[in-house]
């Protein structure tokens, strides 16, 4: 059914219209359409044909419950209905008696959509599949059936070329270019392929492998859901949807809803149910069950479900169809896991409004032919064997492989201690055996003689094990204190050692197990002893005398110091025109020609000619002194008639630059300059003139009382200029020197001025063109603010203040209103200035010690303001006569 196009509504009246007669046509009562659309939030009386979205979603609604009438219209059928309901096996019921469903039953209908343990509907839940909405969204399998409105691709290469696209009729053919039709309806892709290439054969040449056919568009098919399904309804769908596709579109089955009885009705054919469980559980089972025009999906209500869980493969709850019961299940479950009991599983089931519980033994009955029959609700629980095993004990200690090894009911130690090879540090004259007690939490310790079970198995300690016992053998280390001493300082491998156990080791030998004396090694080396008190007492060794050296102690720390330790370090330094300055450690073979190398060579801006060399002198007191001496050099850093520079400790060596040398001095003019960039200083005291002159000058739309300097030296930023003035008087103090680095900035010509602040410009014009808080007007020559503010702003704000009104002008200058007695003098007004009129500060009130507000006399303070300004004038027309 189409309800038309929005272009093609044009009114109230057509809409309304139009309805009526579709809903005649297909026999529908109007106010009932009229309910069900205002259920939906459509109210058709008062859809607005202006408005498009509503048209269109009014439009996409009345489908829907069209769809739904067409439905219910289907289900009315006596004669169809007889033919149906005995297949579905469901009561047949009357649409029109059916009631309403009130806000706590469709609370009851929200419980049924959460995630759903049944298996089967799980796949709808998890999002494990989808639905394909468009008709070109995925690769059509070979198994799709064709029908009127696919689109098929057909390719040909070789010796013959053809690509075309043919559209499948309503008679189920297509038409080939000279006029030949071949019929594909209800051909799947790959017969249909084969129908082709032999039509095609017969007109064009071509090998094998140089044919191909591809879908190239699918047609869109409306089918009908009704059910236990989250969205019942009419939908339009891709015709590559199957079944499953099309119950994702209707949100999956409710928790009451079959996934094993479910019916394909199909006019003109049988009835045909399907078990999703055939598929889920048969990988090698084709999906191909593809949707037709008009098909009716109907969704039952579960007949049996039935939940196991424990020792099974896949614990779900599960649907049952009559005749399925416990071997069944335990098959759909995917069978018992390997840790299962099966000689006694646990069932619990309702009967006679009591929960009972049954237990069955699986085993005999996987073994006979016989079954146990399952209710609705019944819970099946598969027990598993524990975790914990008991047939063990554990060795540890003093054994090549520690760990658990079985034992039977007569295990003795000797038989466990057969299987490991005890270590030859291991003390077997003491082991000993820890067991639980019966509560598993207390333990009692069995010594035991090692070497008395292995001598003699009949020993009394060669006694019967028992489960978890833990058989502990020391290693002799145990019961042994460590001895320990180091070597440190300028050995070739300081470490720390192990003493040997008769105590005794030298100093020479402690030293050959460090690897050795360094050269920088000094010839004399210190042992840190500590006594039982834990005081240190040192002992110095004089490592060129053998004699009546000590032997280490445990604990002792023998050090050998370094020579470096005691040597001053000494540096020279290099600054200046070199390209590395910094310090470099002295030494006696180190000349200037090779400080000035090592620093990376003098910079262009040297003058080898001038270095300054500053020399500590040190008397016998240790009083310093500084020296300086100035040399120079040639290119190869040699002294002119001189021999090599013999460097001293801390000397410090600068390099001077040449004081004629300076690198170009760089300013850039940009804006409105005949020829703008970068131009070099070509007199170190250039001013602005004379660059902007070698510029070209300003253009014609330059305006000079905005042009800005910027300047980089110091970080000093915009330096107020006058380029008007300093061009038109190059004596000015405008026309500034300039510094490398600056930026000349020249603006266009301006012809606006921008009021803002306190005025009462709102009163004049629209809020759309005062909602930015300022307004743009017209420069006029020779005019001060107050002439701008009163023309265009309506005159200074009640919060506004004349003494606050200020002009910025482009240069960045600021000029405030000034005042003699009741007189103003406001700034004169320039193109491109920003005029603001201040606020009146914040009146703060006077309060009296009783909390009254003291208000202001102004009669008082008028009188007085009078009063001094009388006087002021007085006193200057009386100096006037006095001059």
């Amino acid at each position: 059914m189409t309800f038309g196009l929005v272009s093609e509504i044009s009114s109230q009246a057509e809409l309304e219209a139009q309805a009526k007669e579709e809903l005649q046509d297909l026999g529908h009562d109007e106010e009932e359409v009229k309910r069900r659309m205002l259920e939906k939030g459509i109210d058709l009386d008062n859809v607005n044909t202006e408005d498009p979205i509503q048209v269109l979603e009014a439009e996409r609604t009345l489908k829907v419950v069209l769809a739904e009438l067409e439905a219910e219209k289907l289900l009315k059928n006596e004669e169809l209905i007889d033919t149906i309901v005995p297949l579905l096996d469901i009561e047949k019921i009357s649409i029109d008696e059916s009631p309403e469903i009130t806000s706590n039953e469709e609370k009851e209908v929200e419980q049924l959509t959460p995630e759903s343990n049944i298996f089967g509907q799980h796949i709808f839940q998890n999002k494990n599949l989808s639905y394909f909405q468009s008709s070109t969204e995925l690769n059509v399998p070979n198994t799709y059936v064709l029908g009127v409105g696919d689109k098929i691709a057909v390719s040909i290469w070789g010796r013959s070329q053809l690509n075309e696209i043919h559209e499948i009729n309503s008679d189920g053919s297509i038409a080939l270019s000279n006029r030949v039709r071949v019929n594909l309806r209800g051909l799947n892709i790959d017969d249909a392929k084969r129908k082709l290439e032999r039509t095609y054969s017969n007109y064009y040449r071509f090998g094998k492998g140089e044919f191909a056919v591809q879908i190239s568009q699918t047609r869109n098919i409306n089918i009908n859901i009704v059910g236990e399904v989250m969205n019942y309804g009419s939908f339009n769908l891709s015709a590559t949807n199957n079944i499953f596709n099309a119950l994702i579109l209707a949100g999956g089955p409710t928790k009451i809803g079959s996934v094993r009885n479910i019916s394909l009705i199909r006019p003109g054919e049988d009835v045909r149910k399907i078990d999703l469980y055939e598929y889920l559980l048969n990988e090698n089972k084709p999906l191909d069950l593809y949707l037709m025009e008009n098909d009716i999906i109907n969704v039952p209500v579960v007949d049996r479900l039935v939940e196991i869980k424990g020792g099974v493969r896949k614990p779900f709850i599960y649907e049952l169809k009559p005749g399925e019961n416990l071997k069944k299940l335990i098959d759909f479950a995917g069978g018992l896991n390997s840790n299962a009991i099966k000689r006694n599983i646990t069932i619990k089931r309702f009967v006679n409004d009591s929960e009972i519980i049954q237990n069955v033994n699986l085993e005999e009955l996987l073994s006979s032919s016989k079954n146990f029959t399952l209710l609705d609700g019944d819970k099946i629980t598969v027990n598993l064997v524990p975790d914990e095993y008991e047939n063990f004990v554990t060795i540890s200690g003093a054994v090549d492989i520690e760990g658990n090894y079985s034992i039977s009911n007569n295990t003795r130690l000797i038989d466990v201690l057969n299987r490991v090879k005890i270590q030859s540090n291991a003390l077997t004259s003491l082991a000993y055996i820890k067991r639980k007690e019966k509560d598993k939490k207390n333990s009692t310790y069995i010594f035991i003689n090692i070497d008395n079970v292995l001598s003699n198995p009949q020993d009394k300690d060669n006694v019967i094990l028992q489960p978890r016992d833990e058989i502990v053998i020391y290693s002799q280390a145990r019961y042994v204190d460590e001895a320990f001493f180091s070597v440190q300082g300028a050995v070739r491998e300081p470490s720390e050692f192990i003493l040997d156990n008769n105590g005794k080791i030298s100093v020479d030998q402690a030293i050959y197990l460090a690897g050795g004396l360094r050269k920088d090694a000094t010839d004399f080396a210190y042992i840190k002893r500590r006594d039982t008190n834990n005081a240190i007492e040192y002992i110095r060794i004089d490592l060129n005398n053998a004699q009546d050296r000590p032997i280490l102690k445990a604990n002792d720390v023998l050090h050998i110091y370094s020579s470096i330790d005691y040597t001053d370090e000494s540096f020279v330094s290099i600054g200046g025109a070199v390209r590395q300055p910094g310090q470099f450690q002295y030494d006696e073979s180190l000349r200037l020609k090779d400080l000035v190398t090592l620093s990376g060579g003098l910079k262009m801006e040297s003058a080898p000619y001038r270095i300054d060399i500053y020399r500590l002198n040190f008397d016998d007191k240790n009083k310093s002194k500084t020296l300086a001496a100035t040399v120079a050099i040639d290119k190869d850093f040699n002294l002119f008639g001189q021999d090599e520079f013999v460097l001293n400790p801390f000397d410090q060596v600068y390099v001077r630059n040449a004081p004629e040398f300076e690198f170009q001095k760089t300013i850039r003019i940009e804006g409105e300059i005949k020829f703008e960039g970068p131009y070099a200083l070509l007199q170190d005291n250039e001013r602005v003139s004379s660059v902007i002159e070698r510029a070209g000058g300003p253009t014609k739309e330059a305006f000079l009382e905005g042009a800005t300097l910027f300047r980089v030296d110091n970080n000093m930023g915009y330096v107020i200029l006058n380029l008007k003035e300093a061009l038109s008087n190059t004596n000015s103090n405008q026309n500034l020197l300039l510094k490398a680095g600056d930026i000349i900035s020249i603006p266009k010509n301006r012809d606006l001025v921008t009021i803002l602040g306190e005025s009462r410009v709102s009163e004049l014009y629209s809020e759309e063109i005062t909602n930015q808080g300022k307004i743009n007007v017209a420069f006029h020559k020779n005019k001060n603010a107050k002439f701008y503010i009163d023309e265009y702003a309506g005159g200074v704000g009640k919060n506004g203040k004349k003494d606050l009104i200020t002009v910025t002008y482009p240069t960045g200058e600021v000029k405030r209103a000034t005042r003699f007695l009741f007189w103003h003098n406001y700034p004169e007004v320039k193109p491109g200035s920003i005029i603001r009129i201040g606020k009146k500060p914040v009146e703060v009130k006077d309060i009296r010690s009783d909390g009254t507000e003291e208000k202001t006399d102004w009669s008082k303070v008028v009188a007085d303001s009078i009063g001094q300004a009388t006087a002021i004038l007085s006193l200057i027309l009386l100096l006037q006569r006095v001059d």
